[in-house]
């Protein structure tokens, strides 16, 4: 990730300072094998269930998700920091976690 402060953003790059543009980079692709892998064990699920974190809030990657999901037949859930990406999905489960109770957090303390 790269930040760059507003005002540096809105400044004109005189053009003798400017590179040459780099070529585009392909996106990676998975490996086959543990695609196939993936694909089987997906396909004799029962009762799959799709947890989504950050990554989700990628573009296209909630959709992506949301249609694999719709044709395994699988449960939405997300992270805290992804929470509401499926909430209008009538498959989300909305956060997958734990959360403690203040007043009962000792009686999970080793």
């Amino acid at each position: 990730m790269l930040n760059v402060p507003i005002d540096t953003q809105e400044l004109e790059l005189p053009p003798q300072e400017c590179g040459k543009i780099p070529a585009a980079v392909e996106a990676p692709q998975p490996a086959p094998g543990p695609l196939e892998a993936f694909g089987r064990l997906l396909s004799e699920a029962s009762r799959p269930v799709f947890i989504v974190g950050r990554g989700g809030r990628s573009p296209g990657a909630g959709e992506a998700v949301r249609e694999l999901g719709n044709q395994a037949g699988a449960l939405l859930a997300t992270s805290a920091v992804s929470r509401g990406l499926f909430h209008d999905d009538p498959w989300s489960i909305d956060v997958s976690g734990v959360r403690l109770a203040t007043d009962r957090g000792a009686d999970f303390a080793g």
